[in-house]
């Protein structure tokens, strides 16, 4: 992590996952929000089943300047190979999308989308919404 002084990028940190493993692809996909949060997709993670990912989420500690680990989320339905944290996004107002391009409700690699909103009081995400597209397809 690098924080810009108004005239350079300084290093402050590196975030590596606290239970992290190989092929974990921790990193994938990131995604910062102006509040102090950071999300990071892990989407090799295997805790649910080989390639059934995960994504870690920190928040700054605006005293030391430093980014601590908050939580660590799986799909809530978690499966082997949905790749779980492939993609992520967040807003700056409490939101968080991530993406799971091989999950297949509506059929192999049909993907799913899964939404969490941020709980202010205890600071932790808790799980909203699962999204799949409305004209997916089984397999025929």
């Amino acid at each position: 992590m690098y924080n810009h002084d108004g005239n350079h990028w300084v290093f402050m940190q590196s975030l590596i996952a606290s239970d992290g493993a190989g092929y974990d692809y921790f990193g994938h996909g990131v995604a910062l929000s102006g509040t102090g949060h950071l999300v990071v997709g892990a989407h090799g993670n295997d805790d649910k089943g080989s390639l059934s990912g995960a994504v870690y989420l920190y928040t700054l500690n605006s005293t030391s300047n430093t980014w601590g680990d908050e939580q660590k989320i799986f799909a809530s339905d978690g499966a082997e190979g949905v790749y779980f944290g492939f993609a992520v996004a967040m807003s700056g107002t409490g939101h968080l999308v991530v993406g799971a391009p091989y999950d297949d409700d509506m059929g192999s690699y049909s993907g799913a989308v899964y939404l969490y909103t941020l709980n202010s009081s205890s600071n932790t995400w808790g799980d909203e919404q699962k999204i799949v597209a409305s004209d997916g397809i089984a397999d025929v």
